[in-house]
């Protein structure tokens, strides 16, 4: 007989879940966390730059003069190094002009003084060696001249004679005391007289044409030999090269002893104000007005009070119909210049800018400007 089923047993209680475990805080995740919260604020930063200040890049600008010899010439002495304030006036290089006026052997200079002095002197020697020759064909012309008026006169002469021959010729013949073959023979000797007396004439008058040629010309350069050494002698005191205004030596590119001319700037003089030239966005032309205040900031780190005196039109992109000459800056601009002036600026700062010194321009845009006035607008 089959058993009846007895009772099942109890399915055992289930067993409580475990708690989660929390990971280790590891270096790397440190790390991580850092990394993603540095690249926020700065992402942060950058957006809170970019809306309240304008940026643009700068160079430094001043005035340089470029101080060079009026003429080739040997530095003697230079006295000034760079860095060294100086003043409208003052000389800063002495070059030798007067010395080695001969050119010695090996030493392969010459001044230019000495140049047009050797130059001078020569052309006198050729102007007074063409007066002689002058002189010698003058003499020469009234020789042959003389010669030629005597020819001509005897000419004169035997013509008349050679006239009165025929005369009587041409009565004898009337005579029949002559022949008519003697009168041709004299009449074609009277016009062979004419002839060469009138060949004589001619070349007498050619050559005295020619002598008063050669007096004329012998007068200019009697003229221009009186002019040569009626000139004074040049001065024979060093050269210098003085300092055109008050300024900062910047550099100082030749030393004594080298041959300069006047395509060789010897001394870099800094001179007038130190300023900023910017390169702006049309967009950001209105933040960055006439008077607006800026700060400059070095690529040492230093920072300076600037303020913005006038923007220029570098390149546009002129819509049609618009007038080429129009030079307001406008949003078709491709560029614009900001010259930018800076406020106490250091003495000792201002001698180690050097133009063209990269550098960045920061001004807060108008809302901001609006909001919180600027303190130092003028």
């Amino acid at each position: 007989m089959p058993q009846a089923p007895g009772p099942m047993p109890a399915s055992p209680a289930p067993r409580p879940l475990p708690a989660p475990v929390k990971a280790p805080l590891s270096v790397g995740r440190v790390l991580y966390f850092a990394l993603l919260v540095g690249l926020l604020c700065l992402g942060i930063h950058w957006a809170w730059r970019q809306a309240v200040f304008v940026h643009a890049v700068g160079l430094i600008e001043q005035e340089v003069d470029r101080l060079a010899p009026r003429e080739a010439g040997r530095i003697v002495r230079v006295a000034v190094q760079p860095g060294d304030r100086v003043h409208k006036g003052q000389p800063l290089v002495w070059l030798d002009y007067a010395n080695g006026l001969q050119q010695q052997e090996g030493s392969g200079y010459i001044s230019d003084q000495a140049a047009r002095a050797g130059t001078e002197r020569q052309r006198l020697v050729e102007l007074e060696r063409r007066r002689d020759e002058i002189e010698q064909r003058r003499a020469l012309l009234r020789a042959d001249l003389a010669a030629l008026q005597a020819r001509a006169l005897g000419l004169r002469q035997q013509w008349s004679a050679v006239a009165s021959a025929q005369e009587a010729a041409e009565r004898l013949e009337h005579a029949g005391a002559a022949t008519r073959a003697e009168v041709i023979r004299l009449h074609q000797q009277r016009a062979a007289l004419e002839q060469e007396h009138a060949a004589a004439l001619a070349e007498s008058r050619q050559k005295q044409q020619a002598e008063q040629a050669l007096g004329a010309e012998a007068a200019r350069i009697d003229h221009a030999i009186a002019t040569l050494r009626a000139a004074p002698a040049p001065a024979q005191d060093p050269g210098l090269i003085l300092a055109p205004r008050d300024g900062v030596v910047a550099w100082v590119a030749h030393r004594a002893g080298e041959v300069v001319g006047p395509a060789d700037a010897v001394v870099l003089l800094r001179s007038g104000p130190v300023r900023v030239r910017a390169y702006i966005q049309p967009r950001d032309a209105r933040d960055l007005a006439e008077g607006t205040a800026v700060h400059i900031e070095l690529p040492t780190g230093e920072r300076l009070a600037g303020r913005v005196l006038r923007q220029h039109l570098l390149a546009t992109s002129l819509a049609e119909g618009r007038a080429p000459r129009d030079p307001a800056p406008t949003s078709e601009s491709a560029f614009l210049l900001a010259d930018i002036e800076l406020l106490d600026l250091p003495a000792a700062l201002a001698e180690r800018l050097v133009a063209g010194t990269p550098c960045e321009v920061w001004a807060r845009r108008g809302w901001l400007r609006t909001l919180l006035p600027d303190k130092d607008r003028r």
